[in-house]
């Protein structure tokens, strides 16, 4: 069998599949009762559970299902617990991921373990021919329980014992404190349940609608999923009562000799009283004295988790597209999102995130890769055969102004004695510092390489032209800035920046203007490569790709006497401006680019647009080469 499509056939694995996930699952949802709970409540399309080996006796399990023209983990996208794919070691895993990417759609695993080997298996297997795109998710709390836990809260900080302490005086003045913790016989599960729901019903999720009482679809997947754990014993409820009513609950299961905590509640009439801390002071206390190795709080990282971890185990979202047509489809879909008429907030926000994951990764064939390392090999090999180079950082968003700044200091290092190398640094990432620019300046000077500032947005232009002008009279080091064709005052800003011995970088930029969005890239670029002509700036490095406007421009440059180069982006298809620059006697330099990036045209416009298409999928599908000479 290599995918099981309707409940019968998941039935079938299941005796194999406990016996695969007891030798080598480390996560209780990687086992077959929780495939089966969420096959038969939560998913509207079949399962889609793809099997490598006999169904008696499997080597590999992705229990997946059929999502939106893409294949996803079962219930992570109803109950967002973390879910990794099964296989008994690496050559299974990648047999595994084969089978899962041979009919050629989209893959999405989301709150994957950072460590799973499922990742480096998909890379190998879908080599370069197609596109993997990896992002942080939310990572669940985990503690390692030790002889000091025997005791309640004996492993937590003196403050918080102190807090357990105070909680349990509360409580018992309010009545006497009882709790139980109950490995539950299958007849039992269902009043239980009962009991447990209603009072989670009573905190602050039954508020907002979020408690399982409130929402049968989930509920009815943990009341299947408890009434299998039961049947193997796994299943652990508790409870803590204040003065004969019930105050908190836990739902749990015992798996592989740790403690996995699946939901908890509290009756917010007992809130000052902290019933849940209290309830998993007592489990975890249990738990320590029987031999348990940890905990596991599943869900998400909190502030009152913090100090029942001695860890926060991160996991990733991770979305392969192979290289095929309804993988490509999917792509394009995701970039493009969708309208507000179709999805919520929360979706297009997904939806979003996803489609900046896929166009960073689309970018990798503009850069040289994500570490410094990869961009010095690759500026090396340019270097040595005569072509100057800029080097440019490309932050992500999360980066602080520290960490940029750090990057752009070891960019100046490593292109020490290269007086015809320059840094490239952007205004988005570091704000309206201009100390860290005179910094890098001075480091530049004493290095012998020249300075470059881009401002990327329109609303970043003032803040970038402000320090590059007050910075570049009594600059140490080559200091430039760059001016934008397709917006309308760059015009004014050539006149400004040539009264200041700047080096200026003409582009046209993804960028439109918000005061004239409409406007001819070419044609305003062209406009700001006369206005720098016509004042004399110091020097203009015509940045384009676009043979026939470089040809255009750098005649203008030449004829107006002002010194002038061609600059092409590492990746581009550059050849027929290179030659342009050639016969026009100006030397090239290739900018090289690392760290996040995006790629060089309007991806979003991949559906409508088939030329933007077939250029997405030759980048997904080329390799990253040099430039030729």
């Amino acid at each position: 069998m290599d995918v099981a499509r309707d409940l019968d056939q998941v039935g079938t694995l299941t005796a194999g599949w406990e016996r695969l996930a007891a030798r080598a699952g480390t996560l209780p949802t990687q086992d077959a009762a929780w495939a089966l709970a969420a096959a038969e409540t939560l998913e509207a399309s079949p399962p889609h559970v793809v099997v490598a080996g006999p169904a008696d006796d499997p080597r590999a399990i992705a229990p997946l299902a059929l999502h939106r023209g893409r294949l996803e983990l079962l219930s992570v996208t109803q109950i967002r617990e973390p879910v990794d794919l099964l296989a008994e070691g690496q050559p299974a895993l990648e047999e595994l991921c084969a089978a899962t990417l041979r009919p050629g759609l989209a893959l999405r695993l989301e709150r994957l373990p950072a460590d799973s080997p499922a990742i480096a298996a998909l890379r190998r297997v879908i080599g370069r021919r197609g596109l993997i795109t990896v992002r942080p998710a939310e990572p669940w709390p985990s503690l390692d329980l030790g002889p000091q836990w025997e005791d309640l809260g004996g492993g937590l900080s003196s403050r918080r014992r102190s807090d357990l302490r105070r909680a349990l005086r509360r409580s018992e003045a309010e009545g006497e404190v009882e709790v139980e913790l109950l490995a539950p016989e299958p007849g039992q599960v269902g009043a239980l349940l009962d009991e447990a729901f209603a009072v989670e019903a009573r905190s602050w999720k039954g508020e907002e609608g979020t408690a399982l009482a409130l929402d049968p679809l989930r509920a009815a997947f943990y009341r299947r999923y408890a009434a299998l754990s039961a049947e193997r014993r796994e299943l652990r409820v508790g409870f803590l009562r204040i003065g004969g009513r019930t105050a908190a609950m836990q739902l749990a299961v015992a798996w592989h000799g740790r403690l996995w905590v699946l939901k908890v509640g509290y009756d917010a009439a007992f809130a000052r009283c902290s019933p849940g801390i209290l309830l998993l002071a007592h489990a975890v206390a249990d738990a320590a004295r029987s031999g348990v190795e940890g905990c596991e709080l599943l869900g998400t990282a909190e502030e009152w988790t913090r100090p029942w971890s001695t860890r926060e185990v991160p996991t990733l979202t991770v979305i392969a597209y192979p290289a095929r047509p309804r993988a490509a489809g999917r792509l394009a879909r995701d970039v493009a999102g969708v309208s507000g008429a179709r999805a919520g907030a929360a979706v297009q926000s997904g939806l979003r995130r996803s489609a900046l994951a896929a166009e960073r990764a689309a970018a990798r064939r503009y850069l040289a890769g994500p570490a410094l390392e990869d961009a010095v090999r690759l500026e090396a090999d340019y270097a040595a055969r005569g072509w100057p180079t800029t080097v440019g950082y490309w932050n992500y968003d999360t980066d602080e102004v520290a960490f940029v700044a750090a990057q752009n200091e070891a960019i100046v290092a490593a292109l020490s004695g290269r007086p015809d190398a320059q840094v490239s640094i952007k205004v988005t990432a570091i704000g309206e510092r201009r100390d860290v620019v005179g910094a890098l300046l001075e480091q530049a000077a004493q290095a012998g390489v020249g300075v470059h500032i881009d401002a990327m947005a329109p609303e970043c232009q003032d803040t970038a032209l402000d320090i590059a002008c007050a910075l570049a009279p009594d600059a140490p080091a080559p200091l430039g800035c760059t001016l934008t064709g397709r917006w309308p005052r760059s015009v004014t800003d050539a006149a400004r920046v040539a009264g200041v011995p700047l080096r200026v970088r003409v582009v046209k930029s993804e960028w439109p203007s918000p005061e004239n969005p409409g406007r001819d890239p070419r044609a305003g670029y062209l406009e700001v490569v006369d206005t720098l002509a016509d004042a004399g700036a110091l020097h203009v490095a015509v940045a384009t790709h676009d043979a026939p406007v470089a040809e255009r421009a750098l005649a203008r440059l030449l004829a107006a006497g002002v010194p002038c180069e061609l600059q092409v982006l590492h990746g581009m298809r550059a050849a027929p401006a290179i030659e342009v620059a050639r016969r026009a006697g100006v030397p090239v330099r290739i900018y090289v680019g690392y760290g996040s990036g995006r790629v060089p045209y309007p991806v979003r416009a991949a559906p409508r647009d088939p030329r933007v298409a077939a250029r997405l999928v030759r980048d997904l599908s080329r390799r990253n080469r040099p430039l030729a000479d």
